[in-house]
C-alpha cells in the first residue's frame, strides 16, 4: 500500500483481439468465419462376402495348350452321360464350373477365404481320363483341392501374387491373375490314368472366379 496520504493509482490494461493501425480500437472488418471441413465418411468395404453363385474358369496357358496337342490329351468338363455333372467347356483349353458356396474377403489384397464349386473337369487320353470332383479354391493355403475316385488330394497350387479384384461394370466382381500348377500328388495321379508324358510345367493354368455375392 503507498504511504497514508498519497492517491491510489490504478492503471488497467485491456487486450484488444482485434484493431486498427491507428490505435486501440474497434476492429475495423469483420473476420471472415471459416467453416470446419467436412468429414466424409468412406463407404464400407466388407471384410467377408458370402458367395451363392456364379463361376470359375480354369484355362490352360498357351504353352501347356501346345503340350496337350501334342499329346494328344484333352481338357474338358465331364460329359452328361457321366453322371449328369453341371460345367461346361469351350472345347479346347478352358473348363467352367459353377460356384456354388464360399466366402471371400474381397477387400485384401490379395483376396482370403474359399470358393466352393461344383462339376468334374477332366483329362482324357486315348480313351482313358481322370476326373477331378468337388474342387475347392483355399485362398487361404494357396490351393485348389478335390477329389480323384473318392481320395483327397491337392489338385493345383496356386500364386496368388499378382491376383486382385475386378469390378467390371454391371457384372459381379472377379478374382483375376490367378496362375497355378497341378500339385506333384497330382501329376502323378495324371501318370497312373494317362500314362506318362506330361510334367507339372507342361499343365500351368490360370484361374478366374467371377463371384455373385449375397
Amino acid at each position: 500500500m503507498p504511504p497514508r496520504g498519497l492517491p491510489l493509482v490504478i492503471v488497467v490494461v485491456s487486450t484488444l483481439a482485434a484493431g486498427c493501425a491507428n490505435g486501440p480500437g474497434p476492429a475495423t472488418s469483420t473476420p471472415t468465419p471459416v467453416s470446419p471441413t467436412p468429414v466424409v465418411a468412406a463407404s464400407p468395404v466388407p471384410l467377408a462376402a458370402h458367395l451363392d453363385g456364379e463361376e470359375m474358369s480354369i484355362e490352360f496357358d498357351p504353352s501347356s495348350e501346345r503340350a496337350l496337342d501334342d499329346t494328344q490329351t484333352e481338357w474338358r468338363a465331364e460329359e452328361p452321360t457321366l453322371g449328369q455333372q453341371p460345367g461346361w467347356s469351350d472345347g479346347r483349353d478352358t473348363v467352367y464350373l459353377p460356384i456354388t458356396d464360399g466366402d471371400v474377403g474381397l477387400a485384401a489384397t490379395p483376396s482370403r477365404g474359399r470358393v466352393v464349386t461344383s462339376g468334374s473337369p477332366m483329362l482324357s487320353r486315348a480313351g482313358s481320363s481322370i476326373s477331378f470332383r468337388e474342387l475347392v479354391v483355399d485362398l487361404d493355403t494357396s490351393r485348389i483341392t478335390g477329389t480323384v475316385d473318392g481320395r483327397p488330394l491337392d489338385v493345383f497350387d496356386l500364386d496368388l501374387s499378382p491376383a486382385h479384384v475386378e469390378h467390371p461394370p454391371s457384372l459381379p466382381p472377379m478374382i483375376v491373375d490367378v496362375s497355378g500348377r497341378p500339385s506333384d500328388d497330382a501329376v502323378r495321379e495324371i501318370a497312373d490314368h494317362l500314362g506318362p508324358g506330361l510334367s507339372a510345367d507342361q499343365m500351368r493354368v490360370d484361374v478366374e472366379m467371377r463371384l455373385r455375392t449375397s
